[in-house]
């Protein structure tokens, strides 16, 4: 099976992005029925897929259904919110672990030194664990693999085409773009260290440097062109 074809093979269903997407609503009334455990259970096994910096996974979950632990909960809401938060058979907080490098030796472990990326740096720690708990509440975990497999898809056919030589200066620019993007990401999530130690930098002006040649040798665009010349 080709990879193209696991990629389709893989692809969400219509009905899958209409309900996540397309026809998805907010809601603010809800049936007076419990919500069982298994459920919440299935919920949080779908959620804690979702992606994230590293694989940092700093969100925590806390779901309440007592009135009581709802009247705790009050205060901390906005005012178009108390009453169908009260009035909901569940609710969750989405809180996060401001100590969540601790478990990145196991977490990220073909990189363990990541967690001293965050020890004594508490803005990172905030930062970075504020924006990946919303990303692990947030991204459905159903479009990660079609996600994935696209990013993956794009960076195999660019390094096939580097190391052939095909549509070399394309490759090479979307390349150096693509690199580029990688390492303000990492800078944004993990700050400036993260990318200098993988020399994500370094990748991407190499890429936009080879996109500035004029001429490739020993590639399948040189032989292309003698080609045309020389029919």
């Amino acid at each position: 099976m080709t990879i193209m074809e696991r990629v389709e093979k893989m692809r969400v269903s219509d009905d899958a992005l209409d309900l996540m997407f397309r026809k998805a609503r907010t809601y603010n009334a809800w049936l007076p029925k419990p919500v069982p455990d298994e459920l919440l259970r299935q919920l949080y096994d779908t959620l804690k897929w979702g992606p994230t910096s590293a694989n940092i996974c700093p969100a925590r979950f806390v779901f309440i259904r007592s009135t009581a632990a709802k009247e705790r909960l009050r205060p901390s809401l906005a005012p178009g919110n108390v009453e169908k938060t009260m009035a909901a058979p569940v609710t969750v907080i989405v809180a996060y672990d401001l100590k969540f490098y601790d478990k990145l030796p196991r977490l990220f472990p073909h990189y363990p030194a990541m967690r001293h990326t965050f020890v004594n740096n508490p803005q990172m720690i905030q930062e970075t664990a504020l924006r990946n708990s919303t990303l692990h509440w947030f991204m459905p975990s159903a479009a990660i693999p079609a996600l994935a497999w696209a990013a993956t898809c794009v960076e195999i056919l660019l390094g096939v085409a580097l190391v052939l030589g095909a549509f070399t200066r394309v490759a090479a620019f979307l390349s150096g773009w693509l690199l580029l993007l990688f390492a303000l990401s990492m800078t944004f999530a993990l700050g400036l260290k993260a990318p200098l130690n993988f020399s994500v930098f370094t990748g991407s002006a190499a890429a936009f440097l080879l996109a500035t040649c004029r001429k490739y040798s020993w590639s399948l665009d040189s032989l292309r062109q003698q080609l045309e010349r020389n029919p």
